[in-house]
Formats: structure tokens, sequence, C-alpha cells
């Protein structure tokens, strides 16, 4: 199915070592499982976790079929 979610990534994070590092984990691997940006918040990182649930939300999408431009000639 092209619409599921197979990682997400965190690139880089600005937050406090140690107090969102569960968040920075576990969120990431809660929406793969669930396939759903709708999963429990990490205690005591809820705004880390609700800030990587909206980036999912509205991160482009990645797809491995890209078909060329009309008028390409590829």
């Amino acid at each position: 199915n092209g619409n599921q979610i197979e990682s997400v990534e965190i690139l880089s994070n600005h937050e406090t070592v140690g107090v969102a590092d569960r968040a920075l984990t576990e969120i990431p691997q809660k929406i793969v499982e669930t396939q759903s940006t709708e999963v429990d918040t990490v205690s005591g990182a809820t705004i880390t976790s609700n800030a990587i649930m909206n980036a999912v939300q509205n991160a482009p999408i990645k797809t491995d079929s890209v078909e060329p431009a009309k008028g390409s000639d590829k």
C-alpha cells in the first residue's frame, strides 16, 4: 500500500538531553506500529511528543515511484 508509514526519522532536534530521549525514540516507533500520528504522548515530554506527531502529519510524502513530468522526454 502506498499510504503506509514505513519509517519516521528525526534528523535533528534541540531538545534537552535526558528529558526528551524517550519521546524521540518511542513516538516514531509508535507511529510506524499503529500507522497513525494519533499516539499517546510520553510522560514528561508531552511537547516533544506532540511536535513529532505534528511534524509527521505535515511531512512531505516520499514515494518510490516517480512519474516523469508531462512533456518530459525521459
